[in-house]
């Protein structure tokens, strides 16, 4: 693990989006926890209550709500004394039927009334503003209408009600999300947005909101056209309040309901679950990087670095400039951060010493600490190296996958006895056969190969670009796994998570997109020393 885990370190306290609390407690204590608030949120756009038969008819609008047991109802198109919906004030009609708060945020005037988004809740509207948005290129105009709620447990939430533009130049979508964005900046309060983006899923619209918000589980959910819907524009989007703010939002729930006749759009459904926890018992994100060294943005460690987010992670966190390693090994130096301990006690002096745990079961190490103090404990990756039976046993749940350097698994490589042209020298070439894709020559990087070919499975220190997508790639599965633990929830428990990074070590296969940014004589190397005793340190 080398420097890379004294590293790990320095972003054990580092927080992602996903996580409400800052800083990793010294000592984890026992401590209550409310129970999680859970609020089902409706987004539905009722197309001024004309149904696809035509007929206007707000009674089967309040029906749907009613049938949906929604909490917090965002509605689009929606009318207020409007002469062609016979001049009835919609917003105010279906709180009255549905027994619910509303506010309304007009965007224009239609027919001697009023058109535009409204806001039903179950619970106190503690107060309300209608934003106008960007409107490019002179279409109809939208709004955003903003209200904050007051939830049980004390916990107030910033409720977000939109329509976006639907013409097919996506300029004002666009715009739009990014005001929002904008709007929003560091909230105090947690977020939930929802509305008719009139975007699909892959468009710049909703990536550009991506960069803010959790999109919902279910993207594959259409809404229209509502008889058999083959497109999604609908969502129902959240986002964590500030750091500092101690509430944790998370999905549970995303579906579409059955609906196809009382608009031209089918309702969206979320279940969001809130959480608020004390300050003494923080969830911890573990982010353990091998051979990470300071090459780093934040760090500037190397002029060429491009880390935008661990540079965002450490922005929000503590940033140890100062880090060392217990060894320059990879088990010497894993076994002191799991243990506390240098090796002078552990007795794990290099990569063939003794399992940690094997010569000291008395070790109390992180995840049984972690255990023992009531949090769930989970790992990935290089957290679990090799993921034998040893070490997943030290966690509650774990995830591994393949272990090679390469993307590629052991079952379907197979290096050829043929070699190429370097035959009989010290360090031939192979062509690599694979199942389902083309053969590859390796080294990728061309120079002589530290690999023998009856150890196919041996380190090396080639490196170049590989013809995969990232979703190939270990590092990606295990980042996509632990993103799904951390949008699920623990039982009211805190929980320590550890996810441990492949690369940067050896060798140095990625994606070919990885690579096409830096061509190779535009690459600048790391200071190194002439010899490894160079910058030997006096204890040396």
């Amino acid at each position: 693990m080398k420097l890379a885990m004294s590293i790990g370190l320095t972003i054990l306290s580092l927080i992602s989006s996903y996580i409400p609390s800052q800083v990793l407690a010294q000592s984890p204590e026992s401590s209550s926890v409310e129970a999680p608030l859970r609020v089902t949120v409706l987004s539905y756009n009722i197309h001024h209550a004309e149904g696809v038969d035509g007929r206007l008819d707000l009674d089967r609008i309040a029906a749907v709500i009613r049938r949906s047991q929604a909490d917090l109802v965002s509605l689009q198109e929606v009318d207020q004394c409007v002469t062609r919906s016979e001049r009835v004030d919609q917003p105010r009609e279906l709180a009255k039927r549905l027994g619910m708060h509303v506010v309304f945020g007009a965007n224009i005037d239609l027919q001697g009334g009023e058109y535009g988004n409204a806001v039903l809740s179950r619970y106190p509207i503690k107060s309300n503003k209608n934003h106008l948005l960007p409107n490019v290129g002179g279409g109809e105009q939208r709004g955003l209408l903003e209200v904050t709620v007051e939830l049980p447990q004390g916990i107030e939430l910033k409720f977000l009600a939109t329509h976006f533009d639907h013409r097919h130049d996506p300029a004002q979508r666009l715009a739009s999300a990014n005001f929002i964005n904008e709007l929003v900046g560091a909230s105090e309060q947690p977020l939930c947005l929802a509305g008719d983006l009139n975007a699909v899923p892959d468009s710049n619209t909703v990536e550009a909101l991506r960069q803010q918000w959790i999109l919902p589980t279910g993207q594959d959910q259409t809404t229209i056209p509502v008889g058999k819907p083959q497109r999604k524009i609908d969502y129902i989007l959240h986002r964590q309040a500030s750091p500092n703010v101690e509430v944790n939002v998370r999905e549970v729930e995303s579906r579409v309901l059955d609906e196809a006749l009382a608009s031209d759009h089918r309702p969206v459904v979320s279940v969001l679950e809130f959480t608020r926890r004390s300050q003494d018992r923080p969830n911890v994100l573990f982010i353990a990087i091998d051979d990470l060294n300071d090459w780093i943005g934040c760090l500037q460690g190397h002029p060429q670095a491009l880390t935008p987010n661990m540079d965002a992670l450490a922005s929000r966190g503590v940033l140890f400039t100062n880090a060392h390693c217990s060894s320059p090994a990879c088990n010497p130096s894993r076994a002191a951060v799991f243990s506390g301990r240098t090796p002078q006690y552990t007795g794990v002096w290099s990569n063939d010493s003794a399992q940690l745990l094997k010569q000291h079961p008395d070790i109390l190490a992180i995840p049984r600490a972690f255990q023992q103090a009531g949090y769930s404990t989970l790992a990935t990756g290089k957290m679990l190296h090799g993921g034998g039976p040893d070490n997943r046993m030290l966690f509650e749940q774990s995830f591994n996958t393949e272990q090679r350097w390469s993307p590629l698994s052991g079952k379907t490589v197979r290096y050829t006895k043929e070699e190429l042209p370097s035959k009989g020298s010290e360090n031939p070439r192979h062509i690599v056969e694979r199942d389902g894709a083309d053969p590859i020559v390796l080294p990728l990087n061309r120079l002589p190969s530290d690999r023998a070919p009856g150890t196919p499975d041996g380190e090396s220190f080639d490196w170049g670009p590989l013809d995969v997508a990232d979703s190939e790639m270990g590092d990606t599965k295990i980042t996509d796994w632990a993103i799904e633990q951390l949008q699920q929830g623990f039982d009211g428990k805190p929980f320590f998570l550890g996810v441990g990074y492949y690369r940067p070590h050896i060798p140095l296969w990625a994606p070919s997109r990885n690579f096409e940014p830096f061509p190779l004589d535009t690459i600048q190397l790391p200071p190194y020393t002439q010899d490894d005793l160079d910058d030997l340190s006096s204890a040396g």
